[in-house]
């Protein structure tokens, strides 16, 4: 199997020099795409505004990433999938001499294993969940006053959805970070997510939904580890790979590591529950203007960016990533906690 991939590696590794030395001219733009694709935007950026603009589409939006996210890093541990930027100064299938001169950017040292690509896979599934949610309120708006959806408008926007993720893809594999069958993976699984999740009533969800479901991930990913360890298999192996070949050590991050996405996961699921229980149940949600939904979504972007912005501690990893279960928790409740101080302050709107 490893014989298998070295030789899919060794002819992947020619469409990213293919992309770097034609698209190097583009890179700030291509590295940009590949930040908007990144699992961690998806509880920073879209999550907050779609939270603010219809409280279940937020939702979806959340348990699509939360789900997507940790079984991509569950599939990470299975299948030990190298990244282009350090297979290349690994594999033996070339020399000195004929060894391909990868180049790296400050986002292509990400310490998981590469399959299937993560970006990819959350963002496929959101923006699936995001692209039927718009159509299915454009339907429903023209439907009340008697008209139907001219079929172009679904193709502009499925197309646009096409576009998108195809760029996060080229992307992903510009940086060195993912080959292409990695993202082509990612691809599939996250569309097969975005379609599952885009069905679940997640608006009807109780406080046991959330326990139980952050109490799943955890559960699940003690289980992985410890299955892995009985084969002799370190899930953190990829961690020292990544150290050996970036080029920058600063470029290295612990919070690009599965074991970090699944904290990010549980801390999600678990606070969202809790907030959604103690603090979002107190008012109703209620239609607000557009300037004002604008400027409320500015504000819970901007709050969240915030937390973003905490450091943790490294030198324990246990506690760094039991800190990073709180610290992205802290997410769902002020963004929930902001939409509740409007409605029953600013809005005028009174508390139940």
């Amino acid at each position: 199997m490893a014989g298998r991939m070295d030789s899919l590696h060794f002819h992947e590794i020619k469409a990213v020099e293919f992309l770097q030395y034609h698209g190097m001219e583009f890179k700030e733009t291509l590295q940009f795409i590949s930040h908007l694709g990144g699992p961690n935007n998806s509880f920073l950026i879209y999550f907050p505004i779609a939270y603010i603009l219809n409280h279940a589409v937020g939702l979806k939006i959340l348990w699509a990433a939360v789900f997507s996210e940790w079984f991509n890093a569950s599939l990470k541990w299975l299948l030990f999938g190298h990244r282009p930027y350090w297979w290349v100064r690994e594999s033996n299938l070339y020399n000195d001499q004929n060894r391909p001169d990868i180049e790296q950017f400050p986002s292509t040292c990400e310490t998981g294993p590469g399959s299937p690509s993560g970006h990819m896979m959350v963002t496929v599934a959101i923006w699936y969940i995001i692209t039927k949610e718009t159509l299915s309120h454009i339907r429903s708006s023209r439907e009340r006053s008697g008209r139907e959806l001219p079929l172009i408008v679904d193709i502009t926007l499925w197309s646009l959805f096409g576009v998108f993720v195809t760029l996060v893809g080229v992307g992903r594999v510009f940086i060195a970070t993912h080959f292409p069958n990695q993202v082509v993976l990612g691809l599939l699984v996250g569309l097969l997510i975005g379609h599952i999740v885009s069905q679940l009533p997640v608006h009807t969800f109780t406080l046991l939904n959330y326990l139980t479901g952050s109490m799943f991930l955890l559960q699940a990913v003690v289980y992985q580890y410890l299955f892995m360890f009985l084969l002799n298999h370190r899930p953190d192996w990829s961690i020292a790979l990544a150290a050996k070949w970036c080029g920058d050590p600063a470029w290295v991050h612990l919070d690009s590591t599965p074991f970090y996405a699944v904290s990010r996961d549980i801390g999600s699921l678990f606070f969202t529950g809790l907030a959604l229980r103690y603090i979002g149940s107190k008012v109703t949600e209620t239609s607000r203007g557009l300037l004002a939904t604008a400027i409320l979504a500015a504000v819970a972007v901007f709050a969240v960016h915030g937390v973003a912005l905490l450091t943790l501690p490294t030198k324990y990893e246990f506690l760094f990533y039991a800190l990073g279960a709180f610290k992205e928790g802290l997410v769902p409740i002020i963004v929930i906690g902001l939409n509740v101080m409007y409605e029953s302050v600013l809005g005028k709107r009174k508390v139940m």
